[in-house]
C-alpha cells in the first residue's frame, strides 16, 4: 500500500485552544486527516484498518517519542482521520523539549511508510504554549499546560476563548492567599457570564450576565454574604416580559420595584418605610353646596336630593360625610315636620339610625331650622356619589309648607385611628354587629345593627397583606427559576 497525508491547517488553532483554555487533565489533541490507497493509486476497499501513528525526532531513524499503539481507524472513500493523542496522550513536556517532531504511520503488518511527515503543527503548538510577549518571565520562558508558573505583565493584544461552535471558553482566576476561584468568566445560558466567588469558602457572590431568557436583556446579582444568600438583583428581562425587576433581599425586609405589575404591585417596600408625609394616598376633600330653597311636596313622597358630591379615592378607605341643612316650616298651624339624611342611593326609605327630624308642632308663622348630619362609609377605590336629601313628613298638616336648601362636604381617610360606630341594616358582614331598636315620631320601632367599620379596614388589610405576601412568593419562586437557568453551564 501506499500512503497519502496531510495535516489541516485548523490543527494549529485546535492545539491552541486544547493548551491554553482546558484543564491540565485534558490531553493536547492533533487531528490527522489522510488518504489511504493501493498500489495503483486507488482509494482501498470501505472498512476499520489497524493504523500505528508515531512520532520521533528525526525524519528517519532517530527515537521514538510517542506511539497510539494499533487503532482500529475507520477509512471511507480513501479518507480516514484520526485525533493524534486521544487514547494515548502526549508527554507533557513533549513539544516544549522538541521543537522539530516527525508523524510516522504503519498500516497492519505493512513497513512504516516513508517518508516521515514533518509535523508541522508543532510549531503552532510551541506558540500556544510560549507566552511571546512576556516580560520578567521565570524559568524556561514558556508556561507549560501544568506544572509551570509565570510571573510579570502579559501583553496580548487580542485574546479569543473558545471556537464557535466547538468549544465554550473558560477563564478562571485565583489569588494567593485563597484554595479557591475568585473570578470565573464562562458559558452560560445566552453567552457568556462574569462569576466572582470568595477566595476561601469559594461560594457565589456576585453575576453580571446575559439574561436566561430568550428576548434578551441582562442580569446582574450582588449576594449579600458568602454562604451565597441573594442581596440585591437587577433582572432586565424579568420571565422574558421584557421589563426589569430590582429586588434588595435582607434577612427579614425586602423591597421589590417591579414594572411588570401595575399600582400597588409594582413597588413593595418593607413596613414603616415611609412616613405619613409621605404617603401618596393622602386625606382629600370634595364640596358642593345647593343655595336655591327647594319646596318638599307633601304627603308620602319618597326622599329628594337637596345637595349632591362626587369623590375619587385613590385606594381603599373611609369617606366622612357632613352635611348642612337650612329648612324653613309654616303657613298652616299643625303639624308642620321634615326630615333628612345623608345617603348613597338616590329616592332610599328614611333611616332612623342616620336621619333627623325638624320642624314645628301647633305653630303658623316661618320657623327656620339648622339640622346637621354626618355618616362615614368605608369604600374601595373609585369614584362615588353621595346626597343629603329631604322629605316632608308624610302626617304633616293640611297646608304646611315645607322648604329646605344644603351643604353637603365628602372627606377621604385612609386609615382610622379609634373606632369608627355606624349602622347597618345588613349585619352579615360583621361578627361584632349589636342590634338597637329605634323608634320613629309615629311609635313605629324600626331594629338597625350597630357596626364599628373598623372591622372592614382590618379585614381588607389583611387581604391586601396575604395578596402581597403570595405576590412576593410568586416573584421569588419566578426570580428563582430564572436565576437557575441562568447559571446553567454549556457542557
Amino acid at each position: 500500500m501506499t500512503v497519502k497525508h496531510y495535516i489541516l491547517i485548523m490543527v494549529g488553532s485546535i492545539i491552541i485552544l486544547s493548551a491554553t483554555f482546558v484543564s491540565a487533565d485534558t490531553p493536547l489533541l492533533i487531528t490527522y486527516q489522510g488518504s489511504l490507497s493501493d498500489s495503483e493509486s486507488n482509494p482501498v476497499t470501505n472498512g476499520a484498518y489497524l493504523i500505528q501513528f508515531r512520532l520521533y525526532d528525526n525524519p528517519t531513524g532517530g527515537t521514538e517519542l510517542w506511539s497510539s499503539s494499533f487503532r482500529q481507524v475507520e477509512v471511507l472513500n480513501g479518507l480516514f482521520s484520526y485525533n493524534l493523542g486521544d487514547t494515548i496522550p502526549f508527554p507533557a513536556s513533549l513539544f516544549s523539549e522538541y521543537s522539530d517532531l516527525w508523524l510516522g504511520i504503519k498500516v497492519g503488518t505493512d513497513s512504516e511508510l516513508s517518508p516521515r511527515t514533518k509535523l508541522t503543527s508543532a510549531g503552532y503548538a510551541l506558540h500556544a504554549l510560549r507566552a511571546d510577549t512576556a516580560l520578567n518571565v521565570i524559568g524556561n520562558k514558556y508556561v507549560e499546560i501544568a506544572g509551570d508558573e509565570m510571573t510579570g505583565n502579559l501583553q496580548v493584544p487580542e485574546l479569543t476563548f473558545g471556537s464557535p461552535g466547538t468549544y465554550n471558553g473558560r477563564l478562571t482566576g485565583y489569588t494567593s492567599f485563597g484554595t479557591f476561584p475568585t473570578f470565573s468568566i464562562g458559558p452560560v445560558v445566552n453567552g457568556h457570564g462574569l462569576s466572582l466567588y470568595s477566595s476561601t469558602t469559594g461560594h457565589y457572590l456576585s453575576a453580571i450576565q446575559p439574561d436566561a431568557n430568550t428576548g434578551g436583556g441582562g442580569y446582574f446579582q450582588v449576594n449579600r454574604n458568602s454562604t451565597g444568600d441573594e442581596g440585591f438583583i437587577v433582572d432586565g428581562n424579568y420571565a422574558n416580559t421584557q421589563q426589569p425587576v430590582v429586588m434588595i433581599l435582607g434577612n427579614d425586609r425586602n423591597v421589590f420595584f417591579n414594572v411588570t405589575s401595575a399600582g400597588n404591585s409594582s413597588v413593595s417596600l418593607p413596613d414603616d418605610a415611609i412616613s405619613s408625609l409621605e404617603i401618596l394616598d393622602e386625606p382629600g376633600l370634595a364640596t358642593n353646596s345647593s343655595y336655591q330653597w327647594q319646596t318638599l311636596p307633601q304627603g308620602d313622597n319618597p326622599m329628594e336630593d337637596i345637595c349632591t358630591v362626587e369623590i375619587t379615592i385613590p385606594a381603599t378607605g373611609y369617606i366622612f360625610l357632613s352635611g348642612n341643612l337650612n329648612g324653613l316650616t309654616g303657613s298652616a298651624i299643625g303639624t308642620n315636620f321634615g326630615r333628612s339624611q345623608i345617603d348613597e342611593i338616590p329616592g332610599g326609605t328614611y333611616d332612623q339610625y342616620h336621619g333627623l327630624y325638624w320642624g314645628v308642632d301647633n305653630y303658623s308663622p316661618p320657623m327656620y331650622h339648622t339640622p346637621s348630619h354626618t355618616r362615614t362609609y368605608y369604600k374601595s377605590a373609585g369614584t362615588y356619589t353621595f346626597r343629603i336629601e329631604a322629605q316632608a313628613y308624610s302626617s304633616n298638616t293640611a297646608g304646611a309648607m315645607t322648604r329646605v336648601r344644603g351643604w353637603l362636604n365628602a372627606t377621604y381617610l385612609p386609615t382610622s385611628y379609634g373606632s369608627v360606630i355606624s349602622a347597618t341594616s345588613n349585619p352579615d358582614e360583621f361578627t361584632d354587629a349589636k342590634s338597637i331598636n329605634m323608634e320613629d315620631i309615629d311609635g313605629t320601632v324600626t331594629t338597625t345593627y350597630k357596626v364599628d367599620l373598623r372591622e372592614l379596614e382590618t379585614r381588607a388589610l389583611r387581604a391586601r397583606v396575604e395578596a402581597e405576601r403570595l405576590e412576593l412568593e410568586l416573584i421569588k419562586a419566578q426570580q428563582g427559576q430564572t436565576q437557575q437557568t441562568a447559571r446553567q453551564i454549556e457542557q
